[in-house]
């Protein structure tokens, strides 16, 4: 992933989403957006685990 490649959209999001995945811009990992993700004892989406990952960065 070409940071020069990134949309404004994604740039602001932290995330590129190819569909299936969300990928990180920061960290480069990956998530299936089928799969839940628990934060704090609460469970969420990729789209959301993406971003807040980027915040605790």
């Amino acid at each position: 992933m070409n940071i020069g490649d990134l949309t404004i959209e994604e740039l602001s999001n932290g995330y590129v989403n190819s569909g299936d995945t969300y990928a990180c811009i920061f960290c480069k990992e990956t998530f299936d957006a089928q799969e839940e993700f628990e934060i704090s004892d609460r469970f969420y989406n990729a789209k959301y685990t993406v971003p807040y990952r980027a915040r605790i960065w």
